[in-house]
C-alpha cells in the first residue's frame, strides 16, 4: 500500500515538473520573439534615419563658380540694335557683326554660356560700343566668380573711360578673385607705377603676390621687383 502511494507521489511530481518545463519554455520563446521584434524595429528605424541623412545630403551641391548667391543686374539686351562706333575695315566690321549675331542667338537659347558672354563683350568693345561691353562684364562679374570680367572692366575704366578710381577697384577685385595668378598682380603693378606714378604701391603689390604660396609665377614678380 505504501509502495503504491510512493509511486503515485512520484508520478504527480513528474507531471508538475513537466508542466513547469513546458511553461518556462513557452516564456523563453515569447521573450525571444519580443527581442527579435524590438531588434527588427530598431534596425528599421536605423535604416530610415540613414536613408533620411542620405536624401538630405543630396541637396548639398558642391560650390561652383556659376552659383553665386547675390542679386544679379538685368540681363544685357540681346535684341538691342548693334551700334558700330569704331572705324574698322569692311572685312573686320562684317566679321564682328556676324560674330555678335551668332553669339546673341546662342545666348538666347542658353544665357549660362560664360564663354559666349565674354566673347560678346570683346566684340562689342571691338566695334567701339564700350557701354554695352561694360554692361555685359558687370553682369558676368555678378553671376560668375571668375576674375576675367572684373579684370576686363578695370582695363575698360582705365583706358577707355579714364575712370582711374573704378579701374583701381576692379584691378584689386581681380586679385581677390584669383590670388594665385601673377598676371593680375603685374597689371596692378603697371597701373601704380606708370599711370598713378606711385612706385611704393607698385612695389607693395609685387611683394603681395610674391608672398602667396601657390602663385603660378612668383619668379617673374621677383625679377620685376629686383629690376625696379
Amino acid at each position: 500500500m505504501k509502495r503504491k502511494k510512493l509511486i503515485f507521489l512520484i508520478i504527480v511530481l513528474v507531471i508538475i515538473a513537466l508542466s513547469f518545463f513546458i511553461w518556462w519554455n513557452s516564456q523563453v520563446k515569447i521573450d525571444n520573439a519580443q527581442n527579435d521584434s524590438d531588434n527588427q524595429n530598431a534596425t528599421s528605424a536605423s535604416l530610415k534615419i540613414n536613408k533620411s541623412k542620405t536624401e538630405n545630403s543630396k541637396t548639398e551641391t558642391p560650390e561652383a563658380i556659376i552659383t553665386v548667391e547675390r542679386k544679379l543686374p538685368p540681363i544685357p539686351d540681346l535684341e538691342k540694335p548693334i551700334n558700330v562706333m569704331a572705324e574698322l575695315r569692311d572685312v573686320d566690321r562684317d566679321n564682328a557683326l556676324d560674330a555678335i549675331k551668332k553669339l546673341r542667338e546662342d545666348l538666347k537659347e542658353d544665357n549660362d554660356l560664360y564663354d559666349s558672354w565674354m566673347e560678346l563683350a570683346l566684340q562689342m568693345k571691338l566695334i567701339g560700343d564700350y557701354k554695352e561691353a561694360e554692361k555685359i562684364w558687370i553682369y558676368a562679374a555678378a553671376k560668375w566668380e571668375d576674375a576675367t570680367p572684373v579684370s576686363n572692366l578695370s582695363n575698360l575704366y582705365i583706358y577707355q573711360f579714364n575712370d582711374l578710381k573704378k579701374g583701381e577697384e576692379y584691378l584689386l577685385q581681380a586679385i581677390e578673385r584669383a590670388p594665385h595668378l601673377s598676371f593680375y598682380y603685374y597689371n596692378a603693378y603697371e597701373f601704380y607705377r606708370f599711370i598713378k606714378k606711385q612706385p611704393e604701391k607698385a612695389k607693395e603689390i609685387l611683394r603681395k603676390g610674391i608672398a602667396v604660396q601657390n602663385i603660378d609665377n612668383s619668379k617673374y614678380l621677383s625679377e620685376t621687383l629686383n629690376s625696379f
